[in-house]
């Protein structure tokens, strides 16, 4: 006999370093579309209560397109209790599964290196600008003096550790 259990629609959060991000799944035909999303900055503190209160943020976009709730009145998320009942009554969950990752981390550490300051810095300026990365010090032929290898190791030794 065949289970006739399914998932019909899922709630995927990620919890990253910057931004929450929540996405609401459901079954279409023979496979999963994207329904909604949102997204709010996370609230990383020393308790998980932080990270709930970005997780919901990020989920009100959802329930304000779907009208599905997703949240009870106590802000505690919603589970199935696998009456395929769901939408916008209050009593039944808007979602059949949930399920959340957490990638939030320290940023990365980065050294820029490069010939030419306008060139070639401030394009790993920008590149650097769109990841999760922190600049801890810029190696460049300043005023046409190149650097030595021992002076390249000690600059980032010193910014490595700070000194």
């Amino acid at each position: 006999m065949a289970d006739d259990r399914r998932i019909d629609s899922i709630l995927a959060i990620d919890c990253g370093a910057v931004m929450t991000k929540a996405m609401l799944l459901d079954r279409v035909g023979g496979g999963y579309r994207l329904l909604a999303s949102g997204e709010a900055p996370t609230t990383l503190g020393s308790s998980t209560a932080g990270i709930i209160d970005g997780v919901r943020h990020a989920v009100k976009p959802i329930s304000h397109t779907t009208g599905r709730r997703f949240f009870d009145d106590l802000g505690d998320l919603i589970f199935s209790n696998g009456s395929g009942q769901r939408g916008a009554n209050p009593q039944w969950p808007s979602a059949g599964a949930f399920t959340a990752t957490v990638s939030g981390s320290e940023p990365l550490q980065t050294v820029l290196s490069g010939l030419v300051a306008d060139l070639s810095i401030a394009s790993a300026r920008r590149a650097a600008g769109g990841t999760y990365s922190q600049i801890k010090t810029v190696l460049d032929g300043r005023y046409g003096v190149s650097m030595s290898d021992e002076e390249r190791v000690r600059a980032i030794r010193a910014a490595r550790w700070g000194g």
